[in-house]
């Protein structure tokens, strides 16, 4: 998945990549928990974890800032956000990951993420839709 800008001067420029998984439904303080006790790396600087409580599809947010010292040119700052929302209607677990260089590309990119994430279903074979 990737979102193109949305000027048509810059239509063929990537401003971020995703990625989207299914999989077994599971506790989704307990994902929290564990993503406050893993240990960061060094290119994360920062990271919040959220948990939204939602009655029908509670989620937990991560939201980290990260240098990339591989890229062209040297330290890049980019963000990258993971949500994972538990579809309890359809006892599965949906994530999402964006990740982008362009710090203004999004207004809320937590938001669209979850946002993203409530509305993936289920298609035939596992795959997501």
């Amino acid at each position: 998945m990737a979102a193109l800008h949305t000027d048509p001067a810059l239509a063929s420029r990537v401003l971020a990549a995703g990625w989207v998984a299914a999989g077994p439904a599971r506790d989704i303080d307990e994902i929290a928990d564990l993503l406050r006790q893993a240990e960061l790396p060094p290119s994360v600087l920062s990271r919040s974890i959220e948990v939204d409580q939602s009655r029908r599809a509670p989620a937990v947010v991560c939201l980290d800032l990260m240098t990339d010292p591989m890229a062209p040119g040297g330290n890049v700052l980019h963000e990258r956000c993971a949500v994972v929302v538990l579809h309890r209607s359809l006892d599965m677990c949906v994530r999402l990951e964006l990740s982008t260089s362009d710090l203004t590309a999004f207004d809320d990119i937590a938001g669209a993420c979850l946002e993203v994430a409530r509305r993936v279903r289920p298609a035939a074979e596992g795959d997501v839709a």
